[in-house]
């Protein structure tokens, strides 16, 4: 079973540990300004300076991190958008029905 929680700045570390390369980086945050070296510092701004931005840590049934995802709205819209969705390595690929309904 997997839980969520808010994203709080002593997950940026952990966060940033899952991104290690360029590549992984763009596949992760697209065209969102972030730069290689990737640095938890750059997480924690980001999330500061985009307050239509919530980011959110999904956390496996013992508490530990396993996965993050960014939630922004759009009251333009009446909407909210997901994205910057990561999976930690060590959660990935395993058959635990996680993304089952």
């Amino acid at each position: 079973m997997i839980g969520l929680r808010a994203f709080e700045p002593r997950d940026a570390h952990r966060v940033a540990s899952w991104i290690d390369s360029l590549e992984a980086l763009i596949t992760w945050s697209s065209n969102a300004g972030l730069t290689w070296p990737f640095d938890p510092g750059q997480l924690t701004d980001f999330q500061a300076a985009n307050p239509s931005c919530r980011f959110h840590i999904a956390i496996d049934s013992d508490g530990q991190p396993v996965g993050q995802f960014r939630l922004r709205t759009e009251p333009s819209r009446q909407s909210v958008r997901l994205g910057m969705v990561l999976v930690s390595p060590e959660a990935r690929g395993h058959m635990n029905g996680w993304g089952s309904a």
